[in-house]
């Protein structure tokens, strides 16, 4: 039915079980996917028409549950599921031998998120967040390095630098269950959504001498009940909310939060029409929001868009 769809492109065929994750190269025209068959997949999307788009595969010892870029597009992030269940975390670099050019993990990292499993992976590369940087004319957000965030289901999350796989931060939403990990797209902001009302914010600072800390710095208070999910604007400005009390927030982050200036919402009831019964999932298109519903009522209102 895909391929009669107006939108429809192509297929990436290869994968030989589920796959877990898929992520975009910073410039768009690479696409990597970690399956359960215990590989890694490197997609050239230059022309997605092309009927069997090639890729490279990278052959991995346990199941990866994420995937990223590194600072360039020749290097793959990944986190693995390990024995018993718990988060392992592995950079690839590409070696050449003789005409064959094969990915090798350039350091490793077990058991990051000690025993507990992973929810959801965000890497930052370096190059991405200076590109962002400089189209905002911001100096905030990653300036080295680059920055690979985890979340486990019910505890904290971890922030890890690419360039050595050295442990940079942790951070804990002191929550009972975790639903969604939201990072902005220059690595400065992470938020979680989780089982409490409240969105707490921390930011990863860099300076001069390199990486200075990730306090937190601000905490995103109107919901009344759990927050469902939560995104980032691209320029990292503001942050948008979903929960079960059935409003949707937008916030903005640029403020002079060391002078105690909070955050401010917009509150939109209901999504317009549309009462959140589990999951929400948000997207910026330039500067609008897009809604995708997992499960929801409509109560009468007709007039909603999303």
């Amino acid at each position: 039915m895909a391929a009669h769809h107006a939108l429809f492109i192509n297929t990436l065929k290869g994968h030989a079980d589920t796959v877990n994750a898929v992520a975009w190269s910073p410039d768009g025209k690479l696409l990597a996917t970690a399956c359960d068959d215990m590989q890694l997949r490197l997609f050239d999307i230059h022309d997605l028409t092309h009927p069997n788009p090639k890729f490279k595969w990278v052959k991995t010892l346990q199941i990866p549950l994420g995937v990223g870029f590194g600072n360039d597009n020749n290097s793959l992030i990944a986190a693995f599921r390990g024995i018993p269940d718990v988060c392992h975390l592995a950079l690839y670099l590409p070696h050449k031998r003789g005409k064959e050019i094969t990915w090798e993990p350039q350091w490793q990292k077990d058991a990051v998120l000690g025993r507990e499993q992973l929810l959801d992976m965000v890497v930052v590369s370096s190059n991405q967040a200076q590109a962002i940087n400089s189209s905002s004319n911001s100096s905030n957000g990653i300036t080295s390095g680059g920055v690979a965030v985890l979340l486990s289901h019910k505890k904290g999350g971890k922030v890890y630098g690419l360039a050595e796989g050295s442990a940079l931060a942790e951070f804990q939403p002191n929550s009972f269950e975790n639903h969604q990990l939201a990072v902005s797209a220059n690595g400065r902001f992470i938020c979680v959504a989780s089982f409490t009302a409240d969105v707490m914010v921390w930011e990863v600072q860099f300076g001069r001498e390199g990486y200075k800390g990730t306090p937190r710095v601000m905490d995103l208070k109107g919901h009344t009940s759990q927050v469902l999910s939560a995104a980032f604007s691209p320029d990292g400005s503001k942050a948008v909310t979903a929960s079960k009390d059935g409003t949707l927030r937008v916030w903005n982050t640029a403020v002079r939060y060391h002078l105690q200036v909070c955050a401010r919402a917009d509150v939109f009831h209901s999504c317009l029409g549309w009462y959140v019964h589990e999951w929400i999932n948000f997207y910026w298109v330039d500067n609008c929001v897009g809604v995708q519903l997992k499960h929801f009522a409509n109560f009468g209102l007709s007039s909603a868009t999303a």
